[in-house]
């Protein structure tokens, strides 16, 4: 209702002010209670376009909520690894080693196996991987008497260099070492600076095929085992041609030297996998 257009109307025909003024009085009344009245009839339609516009919000968000959730479940995927619990088969076989009641350390021990030449390690391995070492316990066999403890590495497999694996890139495998009673050392003729591995430290390990306790086994007694940090550090400070002369003088006085043999596979593994 337009208020003015009817105050002029009145203004032509009503010469008495008193009733100008009460007529208008009404006429507001009676507009603003029309004008209530259409309100209370739209609040509904108001409110219930409210509701809509809400639930429209939060199915939007639980979309987008959704979505954030299958793609982290994606990230994940790609970047698995797989939970200790696939670890437990070594509870299975294995219990934690108790230096006061395993082993005998009277035992008289053999020298470990090593291999003579490069070919030799190879064509005793199954598997060659670079890995992060995860975890590392010391076990010995239930129901057994061996004269061994087992020094199981837990490894996260970042690359396979050589041979085939059923496990996949960045998940967990256990590799089993031995190691003596008597002073706890691997059992193996490795430099006596690269017996002890660590976690956190990437290697390259040499190994054999798994064992009935699901374990992978070390290649001639663990001497195919060198960390990242050692390779680098001989690739510096040595080269092939002159540790392969040192190992065929060596061989000439029919000797061996287990440290430049050592240095001599280490370097020869970076220039056919790490190159």
């Amino acid at each position: 209702m337009n208020i003015n257009i009817y105050k002029s109307v009145l203004d032509n025909i009503t010469p008495n002010k008193n009733l100008k003024e009460n007529t208008l009085k009404k006429m507001i009344k009676a507009s603003n209670v029309r004008m209530s009245i259409r309100y209370k009839r739209l609040l509904p339609i108001a409110v219930g376009f409210l509701v809509v516009v809400i639930g429209l919000f939060s199915y939007n968000k639980n979309l987008y909520d959704n979505k954030q959730i299958i793609n982290q479940d994606n990230i994940c995927a790609e970047n698995k690894i797989v939970p200790d619990s696939k670890l437990l088969q070594i509870t299975k076989y294995y219990e934690p080693f108790d230096k006061n009641k395993n082993g005998n350390s009277n035992y008289n021990y053999k020298i470990p196996s090593f291999p003579r030449t490069y070919n030799d390690l190879i064509n005793n391995t199954n598997l060659i991987i670079l890995c992060t070492v995860k975890d590392i316990g010391d076990y010995t066999r239930k129901s057994t008497k061996d004269a061994f403890g087992s020094r199981i590495y837990t490894v996260r497999v970042d690359k396979i260099l050589y041979g085939k694996m059923e496990e996949n890139i960045n998940e967990l495998i256990p590799i089993i070492e031995r190691f003596r009673f008597d002073d706890f050392e691997p059992y193996t003729v490795r430099p006596s600076n690269t017996l002890s591995l660590n976690s956190e430290k990437q290697y390259v390990i040499y190994l054999t095929q798994k064992s009935d306790t699901g374990c992978y086994g070390l290649s001639f007694d663990g001497f195919g085992v060198f960390s990242n940090e050692y390779i680098d550090k001989e690739s510096l400070i040595n080269s092939l041609d002159d540790l392969e002369k040192q190992i065929q003088n060596a061989k000439e006085k029919n000797q061996v030297s287990i440290d430049v043999l050592y240095k001599y596979i280490a370097l020869t593994t970076k220039g056919n996998f790490l190159k």
